[in-house]
């Protein structure tokens, strides 16, 4: 497992958060592992990042934050099937949970 702190849920927004050390693991990888841990299942069992998101362009604009220290206001989110994801430049993902049932009774 990869240099992470633990994954923490806030029940009233329906969000896990994790902090990782991109230094030390790919942001790809990370959101992957995040993802992994969430749902309790292994990553060949998901459906596969790149059917949302460029792994490698993901990865290419957070490294580049990180070298420029844009750090904190760097912030790509993107729709990966039931989960909205944000990753920031400062290591942190966030995956909330897309309730369709709620906004199909506005």
């Amino acid at each position: 497992m990869s240099d992470r702190g633990p994954i923490e849920y806030d029940i009233e927004t329906n969000t896990y958060r994790v902090q990782y050390d991109f230094a030390s693991v790919e942001p790809s990888v990370a959101v992957v592992e995040t993802l992994e841990s969430i749902t309790e299942r292994e990553s060949a069992t998901l459906p596969p990042l790149y059917e949302v998101i460029d792994p490698e362009g993901l990865d290419t604009v957070l490294e580049h934050a990180q070298r420029t220290r844009h750090t904190q206001h760097l912030t790509v989110s993107f729709r990966y099937h039931e989960f909205l994801v944000t990753v920031s430049g400062d290591g942190t993902i966030e995956v909330a949970v897309i309730d369709d049932e709620d906004s199909s009774d506005e």
